[in-house]
């Protein structure tokens, strides 16, 4: 039995990470006030190496959605690529 992660899919392609992520970091690359806004996710090792970069765009209900609660921008970010905090 393999002990890879399963894959998970964005758009259609398939991103997978067998490697432990330590920490990600979550940036705003461009905003469009009140429409939609495009981030960058950047998944490290525990020891602080680079793992993979992903862009998320946020659709005009997500950006709406987001409000003044930044968690709900980390509870999308960890469903979309099946992360679970610990």
């Amino acid at each position: 039995m393999s002990s890879n992660p399963p894959p998970i899919y964005v758009s259609g392609e398939p991103i997978i990470i067998t490697k432990n992520i330590g920490y990600i970091t979550i940036r705003i690359i461009e905003m469009d006030f009140n429409v939609s806004a495009t981030l960058l996710i950047q998944f490290f090792e525990p020891n602080s190496m680079p793992i993979k970069n992903e862009i998320l765009q946020l659709t005009p209900e997500q950006y709406s959605q987001w409000g003044n609660d930044d968690s709900y921008i980390l509870d999308l970010v960890c469903q979309t690529y099946g992360l679970t905090l610990v």
